[in-house]
């Protein structure tokens, strides 16, 4: 991916003066609530991404001046990533900012963009009275949009702002104005349960699209022996 902007080039050199020595790049995205559009430090941006360097194996997170990023080494992410990573490959990669030129980044997305959205909920449906607060109730609709519309349409949509066109819910814009640490009232928590129930059995319909295990694995092994000829076997 060809760096075009000053402040991508900064990120850059800002993970080059702090990653181990001789680290390679492999992938940064944009994520957290200031992407998402959800409620939190909205100052602050947060990148993700993927690096490898040789003889390391940890995760890594570098904060200054409003700029949080995480890194995860290769070969921690490629053994962690087929049983944790699932959501997280679909949010906190799904706004890419930067790809090494040789990093399948579209295998990866495909893999994992589906298996997200059969992924447990951010909810119980048991607990939805627990959720009193207008960040929380917000938290609920994203996570549930989110899935909807790539199941519904393939593509990986993240912010609310754009998810709440597609799907007109008047409670996100009642939220989104109301006051973060004001409690919900019981007539706005009652049609927050049923706007989340009618997205919840919407998701049901979908389970028979829902990929069989053996092959979700049998692909990410191919994916996974690809990448690390490229990146981790040593030309002999």
């Amino acid at each position: 991916m060809k760096i075009k902007s000053q402040k991508l080039k900064n990120i850059l050199q800002t993970l080059h003066n702090f990653l181990p020595e001789k680290s390679t790049i492999l992938l940064l995205s944009k994520a957290g609530s200031k992407t998402f559009g959800l409620r939190g430090d909205e100052t602050q941006e947060e990148i993700y991404g993927i690096f490898h360097a040789e003889n390391f194996w940890e995760h890594i997170v570098l904060e200054k001046r409003g700029l949080k990023i995480e890194m995860v080494e290769l070969q921690r992410f490629l053994q962690e990533a087929p049983y944790r990573y699932g959501v997280l490959c679909c949010a906190h990669f799904a706004n890419p900012i930067y790809i090494h030129p040789k990093f399948d980044y579209p295998t990866l997305r495909k893999l994992f963009i589906f298996s997200a959205c059969f992924t447990t909920p951010l909810f119980k449906m048991k607990g939805l009275n627990f959720f009193v607060l207008p960040n929380q109730a917000l938290q609920l609709y994203w996570d549930l949009m989110v899935r909807l519309h790539i199941l519904k349409t393939g593509k990986c949509v993240v912010n609310i702002n754009r998810l709440k066109k597609y799907y007109q819910f008047p409670m996100i814009d009642i939220l989104q104005k109301r006051a973060q640490a004001k409690p919900l009232t019981a007539n706005a928590k009652q049609k927050i349960k049923n706007d989340i129930l009618k997205m919840y059995k919407e998701l049901q319909k979908f389970q028979v699209k829902r990929e069989k295990v053996s092959d979700f694995f049998q692909k990410w092994k191919q994916w996974e022996e690809k990448t690390r000829k490229i990146f981790l076997l040593k030309p002999g």
